[in-house]
């Protein structure tokens, strides 16, 4: 089985919590304690009052898209993103920690009940110059003609899979195998994973771990699964 190196684009996470209401001037503060620690990370700061809820972001010219590097705080959830990155995952790791812990100490956020770990990458397959024509033909098994039934030209294809939880694990994974838009190429590759997990302040660690199995999830199991397909005698 052919090996992929895939390629990062994205990290998100999402921590939900108790519901509760934030002050412009808290949310400052957290914009300010975390331009403390690298004031590189996020050079704006907006906020929306009435709704108690404000961003940190910083955007950087790039090829395809713009970099966005951004901290939502709302009510009842945090965002960290990191779009079209060029980070690592413990790059990453290290400002979701610092997120939650300032959250926790300017917010008042002592705990969080969900943790959802999206990441998202792509690859190029090896024996098929078109990504639409590996899907279509190698994963989803259709031809030409069975296409042509559509009457239009197919600009994009792609799959979605859902595992659910089990007895073992209350995990959710949400699955996303698509042609990619800014490389005919490339296959796109999205792992959207949710996490029920109680996760207190002192048990902040949990935060990574979460995004390890995440992450894990895209480079063994995902990645495995398409590579199954991208063979000569497919």
């Amino acid at each position: 089985m052919r090996q992929y190196d895939p390629r990062t684009i994205a990290f998100v996470s999402e921590l939900i919590h108790f519901p509760m209401q934030h002050s412009v001037a808290d949310l400052r503060k957290v914009y300010s304690r975390l331009g403390e620690i690298n004031a590189n990370w996020y050079i704006n700061f907006n906020a929306d009052p009435a709704q108690g809820s404000g961003q940190l972001v910083t955007m950087r010219p790039g090829t395809p898209q713009a970099q966005v590097s951004a901290v939502t705080l709302m009510p009842d959830r945090i965002q960290v993103q990191e779009e079209m990155t060029d980070l690592t995952l413990e790059d990453f790791l290290e400002r979701l920690g610092a997120v939650a812990e300032t959250c926790a100490a300017e917010l008042g956020v002592q705990q969080f009940n969900v943790q959802q770990c999206i990441v998202r990458s792509v690859v190029t397959p090896r024996t098929t110059p078109d990504s639409r024509l590996f899907l279509g033909e190698r994963l989803c098994g259709l031809g030409g003609e069975q296409l042509q039934v559509m009457g239009r030209p197919v600009g994009m294809l792609g799959l979605r899979f859902m595992f659910p939880a089990t007895e073992t694990d209350n995990s959710v994974y949400n699955v996303r195998i698509e042609s990619y838009n800014f490389d005919v190429r490339s296959v796109f590759l999205e792992v959207a994973a949710v996490y029920p997990t109680t996760i207190t302040r002192d048990r902040h660690a949990l935060l990574s771990e979460n995004f390890h199995l995440a992450y894990g999830f895209m480079q063994n199991n995902l990645c495995g699964f398409v590579a199954g397909f991208d063979t000569d005698g497919a």
